[in-house]
């Protein structure tokens, strides 16, 4: 995918999101379901907890399930996947195009973590909106 055009989705990834015209979820929650049927998403994880803990093949960061989201749009899933170690972090934009379909990392570490962490902040603050709980919570009492 060419530069432009994963710019191009993160910046439409972020105007759908504030608008709530995307609804996310955290991976963990998808991901902890005992009626899992997305298999390729089970051994990715997986598989990024191997490469973690393989001296072999060790990697300083690992896969940070609760701070990583997704969206299915399209019988396809769109994740904001957080790396973390060592006190850094970063994300990976990441599709599924479907749930038999392999996951495809669109950037490099390094590549548009600005716009990726201004966008996992959106929505980290939709899915822990305790403002709008409280005021919901005060029309119903």
């Amino acid at each position: 995918m060419s530069e432009l055009n994963l710019v191009e989705l993160i910046e439409k990834l972020t105007s759908s999101t504030k608008t709530n015209k995307l609804r996310w979820g955290k991976l963990s929650n998808l991901f902890n379901s005992s009626e899992i049927s997305n298999f390729m998403l089970k051994n990715y994880v997986l598989l990024q907890e191997r490469n973690f803990y393989n001296t072999n093949n060790y990697r300083s960061y690992y896969l940070e399930q609760y701070e990583s989201y997704f969206a299915e749009i399209e019988n396809g899933y769109v994740y904001i996947l957080k790396f973390k170690g060592n006190e850094k972090y970063y994300y990976i934009l990441a599709v599924q195009s479907h749930k038999d379909s392999s996951i495809a990392e669109l950037n490099r570490q390094q590549e548009n973590q600005s716009k990726l962490i201004e966008l996992a902040f959106i929505i980290e603050g939709q899915l822990d909106n305790h403002k709008e709980y409280i005021n919901l919570l005060l029309k119903k009492l």
